[in-house]
């Protein structure tokens, strides 16, 4: 048996088909980290039925779907198939080709195939029992599960050896034999539980049997009394009805005459009251009116003020313009006379500067020689001022910082006294804080007392309540075996409504399209489209048979008419959902059934199926077409000699389900379990809802004695409860002060510190001021000498100053000459800068003045326009005032008229409303005589009725008035009947409450008390015979495993020495049952002391592991075993080793290994490299080594 070939798509990476076929020998998986590698060994292990969704990598199942990249839509099904070679039928199955399939759908559906037959899980782990396949077997070793194997669970690991030593599917027997003893057991009780309790309703119910036939004697001959005296009542009765009939007939009619008269009155008062509300309306209509009108006059009026103001204020407007205009004119000629005078100024200043400038040329060479000798002495004289300024800035610098020190000096001062106040305010608020703590323990100390003494009042009325609940319980636990009964058929009947709502059981294409027609998303064929399943309705006996018959038809859909049809194929193909058979009522042709021969005349035969349900009329001719040729029969051999009856031209379907198909085929077999079928499945839920309500009436009357007493129970609690609740706001008020008290310590603390804080740095402060003092000295001696030095300088100043005076007095007598012209020159020269700013100037004023008389212009049209728009609307607006004023001095005119016609009316209203209450009086009169006899009548009406009612339901017979008088009896009579009935009753009343039904209930209990002794009888049989298989089952085990588990440990040893190259490794058994105990690993690396696991490098532990995985696989091999990246934690030379053990394994084991390392690569046949050509989509590439030779 080998793994041929691995088909994966959808699932992770692999988006595409992905086939990769496998032979004989070792083949390796390689590719870089994150291409997809460990997705194959996922897809293996997903396939075989790994439910853990962290053991694949992922936070929720659905997450092994592919869900798309960048350029990928993401898929809606991952599917992986791993197809195996069983030509040595080492499966237990017929098939030499093994195809095991899991598919998972992202809605969430899931299914598993065995050669694409639909299995359960289960099937698939019995498949691979004691072969090493599977999730949990020692075939598939996941990436970083190595070490696991050392350091994992106790469970785990024990579980991988049983799998090696092949217990694991005599374990898995034994655990159902197990699950069904606790089955049984759990049967057992609940079948002593209701034996018990029928035992206890069986003695009282022979009881009351004995009394219910007492009271029926008893209850006869009391009826004929009875009736005889309800007969005379009755007699008695009808004559006084008579009586009053004829005297309440007299009082209506007075009552009627008076009735018309006050009805007469009251239409007059009405129709005044009537014309009334009609003046007083018209007059309330007009007066509002009139109001209206005055208000929309004033505010006519308001509006012509408005306009008025208005215009003042425009005609003000262009008093402001007209006058600024005239200025503005008187202005631009001012400006034209002086630009003509400016203009011949600057021509003649112009003239003379020319002049005055060829003069002053000749006189500058004579001063240039002159002024070099003072340049040379002002040299020096600059030197020394240097000096005198560089003293000068030394000085300024000292005075700067003498003023910035003070400045610091006042600075320190001023902090120091605000410090020292804040200091002296942190000292009161410390008292004061000492003084609030001080009276709140006080308070504190108060409440903890009131706790104290509530406390224990709770702890009083708790031991109380205790004493009630334990009696409260009591009724609790009957109430308790009530409910559960009753939750116990509520959840059958959930269930049942549900798969009723959900459509279960039909095919998921039927199921799928009837809930989106049903949620409103296919709304539009409500009504119009119905499941053959649920058409039908049959008796019980007929379901199975009936359902049989209906086959795959069940499942299909009625349509009203093609047209629906059509809609919803198509939306089934654009969804994808799937196909279902439709049957369109327009469409369809009725079924005419023929006669086949004489069937009654047949044994077993029942009728045919048609006949045999109920449906509408509307689906008969559906009904018939798959119904109208099947006969239901009692068994299958009746069913044979039906068929051979009817040449084989019709399909018989037995009561149990067996078919004799039309042409002869017979289709049968055993029934998988299933409780309700579908078409029972309506009449389930009303037999449920029956049995339901039973149960609830049993419990309203327990649940009655229940309450009473609850209410006491009550009551104490809800004394408990405010006792708790002030005890509570006890805790919270002390929790608050303690809260405040510690908050108001801490503050404490923090003004406590704040003060020492103010003390340092008042000490601070005293340091720094001393330090100004000094500072301020030293600078001040510093100012000393450096003002000496600065005199000394003043007089090489003035030395030299002398000498620069003697040559400047020599020049100076040459410029006095020439000074006046050129300040004259300078002058002329200023003069005419000045005539040419004076003329842009004047030329941008006049230009400026010219503009704004254009706006004025317009702004004054503008102006002139809206008065004579104000002035119309004014016009307007007095029209108004005068129309509206008019109509409003005609309205006041008709006021007083509606005044004198509304008082008129009111007195003939008074006067009518007088008469009415006099005939209101008569009324009352009257009908208080005829309401005081129709009181009686009634009274007699509803004494005969009752009486009547009594006789008729009670006792079948009817009162005749036309023979009333024969019911008439003698008052001696009665007594002596009521004598009569007053001892039978007081028999009746003996016999206590009486309960009728005892007598069958009796029996139907009887019966049931026999039929489940006998199952008891049966449980206890079948559970002796599982206890004495699972103890052969066990001596089975322990025998396989003590011979199994010693060849295994001299294998460990032997692979651990071969792979360390020396050494030892065990396994070791705990103390206790083999099967039961825990397997420990003892490993000893050559050169080292035995030591534990954990303090093994990561290369011993994965070596080690490794030495255990081939031990198991020497005893027994696995067909195929896939490792992921195993060898991944070790050095080269132990790669080597793990290579070699693969060589030699490998003619009896297939091996499929995942691995980055070259020499594992090396000694592979076949290689399969994974790759992603496409960003998050996994592909293959595969070599066969064989083909290159070595």
């Amino acid at each position: 048996m080998i793994l041929k070939s691995v088909e994966i798509r959808g699932f992770k990476s692999f988006a595409d088909f992905t086939e990769l076929t496998f032979n004989k020998g070792i083949t390796a998986v390689v590719g870089p980290n994150g291409s997809g590698k460990s997705n194959i060994s996922d897809a293996i292990r997903w396939c075989l039925g790994e439910q853990s969704v962290k053991t694949l990598r992922g936070g929720k199942m659905e997450d092994v779907i592919f869900s798309g990249t960048q350029f990928r839509k993401a898929v809606s099904l991952a599917q992986v198939s791993i197809t195996i070679d069983n030509s040595k039928k080492e499966l237990p199955i017929e098939y030499s080709t093994v195809t095991v399939s899991r598919k998972l759908y992202r809605s969430g559906e899931s299914e598993y195939l065995i050669n694409n037959k639909v299995c359960k899980l289960k099937d698939i782990h019995e498949l691979f029992f004691d072969t090493g396949i599977g999730k949990e077997g020692y075939s598939l070793i996941g990436q970083g599960k190595i070490e696991a194997i050392l350091n994992g669970k106790i469970d785990d690991r024990r579980a991988l050896i049983e799998e090696a030593i092949g217990i694991t599917k005599y374990k898995f027997k034994k655990e159902e034999a197990q699950n069904k003893i606790n089955h049984a057991n759990e049967n057992l009780i609940r079948i002593n539980d209701i034996l018990n309790t029928y035992y206890e309703y069986l003695e009282p119910l022979y009881i009351e049997q004995n009394k219910a036939k007492q009271f029926l004697e008893f209850s006869s001959e009391l009826k004929e009394i009875e009736v005889s005296l309800i007969l005379n009542k009755l007699y008695q009765l009808y004559f006084e009805m008579i009586n009053l009939k004829q005297e309440l007939v007299k009082h209506q009619n007075e009552f009627s005459d008076i009735n018309v008269n006050k009805h007469n009155l009251e239409k007059n008062r009405n129709d005044l009251e009537k014309h009334l509300d009609d003046l007083t309306s018209e007059e309330r209509e007009k007066k509002e009116n009139y109001y209206k009108i005055k208000d929309e006059i004033q505010s006519y009026i308001n509006k012509v003020n408005s306009e008025n103001n208005n215009i003042n204020i425009l005609l003000n407007s262009n008093k402001i313009y007209k006058k600024q205009m005239d200025e503005n004119i008187s202005k631009i000629s001012n400006i034209n006379s002086k630009e003509n005078i400016i203009n011949k100024t600057k021509l003649e200043l112009e003239n003379e500067f020319n002049q005055l400038v060829d003069y002053l040329d000749g006189f500058e060479k004579i001063f240039t020689s002159k002024n070099n000798e003072i340049e040379t002495l002002n040299s020096q004289l600059g030197k020394i001022k240097c000096q005198e300024l560089e003293i000068f800035e030394r000085n300024t610098t000292i005075k700067n910082k003498i003023e910035f020190i003070n400045s610091k000096y006042q600075s320190l001062q001023d902090e120091r006294r605000l410090v020292f106040n804040e200091k002296q305010m942190f000292e009161k608020k410390v008292l004061d804080m000492e003084n609030e703590i001080q009276e709140q323990e006080f308070q504190r100390e108060l409440k903890y007392q009131d706790l104290l003494n509530n406390q224990k009042s709770i702890d009083d009325l708790s031991l109380n309540i205790d004493d009630h609940q334990k009696k409260l319980e009591f009724y609790k636990l009957e109430l308790d075996k009530l409910n559960k009964s009753v939750i116990v058929q509520k959840t059958n009947l959930n269930m049942l409504v549900q798969f009723e709502s959900n459509y279960d059981g039909f095919n998921r294409t039927s199921k799928i399209l009837m809930n989106e027609i049903n949620s409103g998303k296919l709304s539009k064929f409500k009504d119009k489209c119905f499941i053959i399943g649920s058409i039908f309705n049959t008796k019980q006996e007929y379901e199975l048979a009936i359902e049989t018959a209906i086959g795959g038809h069940i499942s299909d859909i009625i349509v009203d008419d093609d047209n629906i049809a059509r809609e919803i194929i198509n939306y089934l193909k654009q969804n994808n959902i799937g196909r279902v058979t439709f049957h369109p009522l327009n469409l369809i042709k009725e079924f005419n059934i023929k006669n086949f021969g004489d069937f009654k005349s047949q044994n077993g035969f029942i009728d045919f199926a048609i006949n045999l349900v109920n449906v509408e009329e509307k689906f008969i001719k559906v009904a018939k077409n798959i119904l109208g040729k099947t006969i239901i029969c009692d068994n299958i051999d009746n069913g044979v000699n039906i068929a051979k009856f009817a040449n084989f031209s019709n399909k018989i379907v037995t009561l149990d389900s067996q078919i004799i198909n039309s042409g002869g085929s017979i289709t049968g077999g055993s029934n998988y379990s299933k409780n309700v079928n579908i078409i029972g499945r309506k009449r389930k839920i009303e037999e449920q809802n029956l049995n339901i309500n039973r149960e609830l009436l049993k419990i309203k009357q327990v649940e009655e004695n229940f309450l009473n007493f609850q209410k006491k129970h009550d009551e104490l609690k809800e004394n408990l409860k405010k006792l708790n609740s002030y005890v509570q706001d006890l805790k919270i008020n002390l929790l608050k002060l303690d809260n405040e008290l510690n908050f108001k310590n801490e503050n404490k603390l923090r003004e406590v510190k704040e003060i020492d804080k103010k003390n340092n740095l008042l000490a601070q402060l005293d340091e720094l001021i001393l330090k100004n003092k000094s500072d301020i000295d030293e600078l001040n001696n510093e100012f000393v000498v450096n003002e000496e030095m600065n005199k000394k300088l003043k007089l090489d100043i003035d030395d030299i100053n002398s000498k620069i005076d003697t040559f400047r007095r020599q020049i100076k007598d040459e410029e006095d000459k020439i000074t006046f012209d050129k300040i004259r020159k300078g002058k002329l020269e200023e003069n005419i800068s000045n005539i040419c700013q004076e003329i842009e100037r004047i030329t941008l004023e006049k230009k400026e003045i010219l503009l704004i008389n254009q706006n004025i212009q317009k702004e004054f049209d503008n102006i002139e326009f809206r008065i004579k728009y104000h002035n119309l609307n004014i016009n307007e607006l007095k029209d108004k005032i005068n129309l509206l004023t008019e109509q409003n001095k005609e309205s006041e005119e008709g006021f007083d008229k509606y005044i004198i016609e509304q008082n008129e009316l009111k007195n003939k209203i008074k006067e009518l409303s007088t008469y009415i209450e006099d005939a209101n009086q008569n009324v009352y009169k009257v009908e208080g005589n005829i309401n005081s006899l129709q009181i009686k009548l009634v009274k007699f009406e509803t004494e005969f009725n009752t009486l009547n009612e009594k006789l008729l339901n009670e006792y079948n017979i009817e009162f005749n008035e036309s023979e009333s008088e024969k019911y008439s009896l003698k008052e001696s009579k009665i007594n002596l009947y009521n004598q009569k009935m007053k001892s039978l009753k007081n028999n009746i009343s003996d016999l206590g409450n009486v309960n009728l039904k005892a007598i069958e209930e009796y029996e139907e209990l009887n019966k049931k008390v026999e039929f489940i002794t006998k199952q008891k009888e049966d449980l206890d049989k079948s559970k002796q015979e599982l206890e004495q298989f699972i103890g052969e089952l066990t001596v089975k085990m322990k025998e396989i495993f003590s011979t199994n588990f010693k060849i295994i440990n001299e294998n460990f040893d032997k692979t651990f020495k071969e792979l360390f190259r020396g050494g030892s490794a065990s396994l070791l058994l705990g103390e206790g049952d083999e099967l039961e105990s825990s397997i420990d690993i003892v490993v000893q690396p050559p050169g080292k002391r035995l030591q534990n696991l954990n303090l093994l490098s990561g290369g011993e532990k994965g070596l080690s592991a490794i030495s255990l995985l081939f031990a198991i696989l020497r005893m027994k091999p696995v067909p195929f075993c896939v490792l992921d990246e195993i060898e991944a934690a070790l050095d080269d030379n132990n790669v080597l080793r793990f290579a070699e053990f693969l060589k030699e394994f490998s003619s009896n084991i297939q091996f499929i290994v995942i691995t980055h390392r070259k020499t594992t690569m090396e000694s592979s046949d076949i290689i399969y490299g994974v790759t992603m050509q496409e960003k998050g989509i996994s592909k293959i590439v595969s070599i066969n080594l064989a083909n290159y030779g070595t």
